[in-house]
């Protein structure tokens, strides 16, 4: 009669144990919901091209200005921050395209830069043909260590862009330091086709 209990508790813990393992694997588990509103992040780092729906983007170069000259001469926009200048190459994949859009994702998951007093999009982008962009984004040079930079597919979707190229920039405080030291006023001149792709 012992043995009966005993085999009928251990089934029971041992129902009980898959039941609590299924339930914290079944957390690991996005959702369908989940699933569908997160987007393809395409990770990359400066000098890589990361393939997106629009085209193949390579941030080239990045630097740090006080203060920004528009495309054609316009005015110099001046900021309590710093502007995060972004030299890239962008290819259109398969009908004219742009990027005329950039924000920042801090080390803690934060997101800058959505609203701009300097646009220049990267525009227009022909297949085939490299377009090179200079864009600047304005930050607190405080968010700049860790950070990554989101390049969206569309800004109409940027509350939820289903497509975007991540690129890690690589700052840490030395380089930060760097940065600012070689920070100088820039001119974000307009898009010019470098040459084919």
């Amino acid at each position: 009669m012992t043995a009966r209990p005993r085999r009928i508790w251990s089934s029971l813990l041992v129902l009980v144990l898959a039941l609590l393992v299924g339930s914290w694997l079944t957390t690991l588990v996005p959702t369908r919901q989940e699933a569908v509103e997160t987007p393809f992040r395409q990770e990359t780092t400066i000098g890589q091209p990361a393939r997106f729906r629009p085209g193949t983007v390579t941030v080239t170069r990045i630097s740090l200005a006080p203060t920004v000259t528009g495309p054609y001469g316009k005015e110099e926009n001046r900021t309590t921050g710093i502007w995060l200048v972004v030299d890239l190459e962008f290819v259109a994949a398969s009908e004219p395209s742009d990027i005329s859009l950039l924000f920042l994702e801090d080390s803690q998951d934060r997101t800058h830069g959505h609203s701009q007093s300097v646009s220049t999009p990267c525009s227009p982008a022909q297949p085939g043909f490299v377009l090179a962009c200079r864009m600047a984004l304005e930050v607190n040079p405080k968010v700049l260590p860790g950070s990554k930079l989101i390049i969206p597919i569309t800004t109409f979707l940027l509350n939820n862009p289903d497509d975007m190229v991540v690129v890690d920039l690589g700052i840490d405080d030395a380089a930060l330091a760097t940065l600012m030291a070689q920070a100088r006023p820039t001119e974000l001149p307009p898009a010019f086709v470098k040459g084919k792709a």
